[in-house]
């Protein structure tokens, strides 16, 4: 960039931008960035493979919570029907520490 032109880059193979101090290399036919620190952008393969990983793990997730919610349920079901039949033989649970 001149003033308020842009300027064609003879040759962009590492080449830094000065702005950002990314830099721009060719391996194996396949563009690639890096940034200051060197470290490589993500392909788009690598990020879409991450976004999948990520989705898998929150379709993991939400069905390990589901199940544990049914788990809850059906113990305070259990709870419920152990408390029926507790006073249903005359016997007040708060009656008892525990």
């Amino acid at each position: 960039r001149t003033a308020e032109k842009l300027e064609p880059i003879p040759q962009m193979l590492g080449w830094v931008s000065p702005r950002l101090g990314i830099t721009f290399e060719l391996v194996a036919s396949q563009l690639v960035l890096y940034y200051p620190n060197g470290e490589p952008f993500a392909s788009y393969l690598e990020i879409s493979e991450q976004r999948d990983i990520a989705q898998q793990q929150a379709k993991q997730e939400r069905q390990r919570a589901e199940q544990a919610q049914q788990a809850l349920e059906l113990e305070r079901n259990r709870m419920k029907a152990l408390l029926e039949q507790l006073k249903a033989k005359g016997i007040n649970p708060e009656d008892f520490d525990l």
